[in-house]
């Protein structure tokens, strides 16, 4: 909202403010009048007018504060002149607004990209192939937390440096899942099942080891995407 006081107009004097409602009120002799309540708050000086810039004499005021269509782009016009106190000032909350919200995104693709790379591996029925995807799913975990895992570790071996590096029982596991990717053929199949069985028990003993910490650094790592 805005006012212009102009030495050429005619002198008016008034109130510059929002109207909230009507009420009404009594005088001393009882007579009822009604009134309009205005909110008349601070204003701000936003703009002078001189007569050799503008051709005339005045002050733009204004009143209150309205919602930026662009949050991160300045208004353009009087409010860029009042300074940091400005009655809708909000460009710096609106970067970093697109800061978080590009943050908060590049995380969702992260996490959406680990979940899609984990579901193509078990997209199979072969104990052999279940095994091996096994072994990569343990395998990228332990580097996600920043350990140091060779490439040709074995199955046996990361179920050992999972007990070693978090006390999770991680034994069964590597026995199963060992026989489900060597073993006869005909056994593969029911290892391949306790194997998965063993591999859910693991996650929930990871889950409860890791702080919320270690489990936000394992979900922005991109080691396990071999890109680090």
């Amino acid at each position: 909202m805005t006012a212009t006081k102009s030495e050429h107009a005619r002198q008016i004097t008034g109130i510059l403010g929002k109207k909230l409602g009507m009420t009404q009120i009594f005088t001393e002799q009882g007579l009822r009048v009604g009134v309009t309540v205005i909110d008349a708050g601070h204003c701000v000086v936003l703009g002078k007018r001189t007569p050799d810039k503008n051709g005339y004499a005045a002050i733009r005021l204004g009143f209150g504060e309205k919602p930026r269509t662009s949050p991160d782009v300045p208004e353009l016009g009087a409010t860029q002149s009042v300074g940091p106190n400005a009655p809708h000032h909000g460009r710096d909350w609106g970067i970093l607004r697109l800061l978080l919200i590009g943050l908060a995104g590049a995380i969702v693709v992260l996490a959406l990209a680990k979940l899609v790379h984990r579901g193509l591996r078990f997209a199979t029925r072969d104990p052999r192939r279940l095994a091996a995807a096994c072994r990569k799913e343990l395998r990228d975990f332990l580097l996600d937390q920043g350990l140091e895992v060779p490439p040709s570790a074995t199955l046996r071996e990361l179920a050992q440096l999972v007990e070693q590096e978090y006390s999770v029982e991680a034994r069964a596991f590597g026995l199963h899942a060992t026989a489900a990717r060597f073993g006869p053929r005909r056994s593969a199949g029911e290892a391949a099942r306790a194997m998965r069985r063993d591999l859910r028990a693991v996650r929930r003993g990871l889950r409860r080891e890791l702080t919320p910490g270690e489990r936000l650094r394992g979900l922005l790592s991109l080691r396990s995407l071999g890109l680090a």
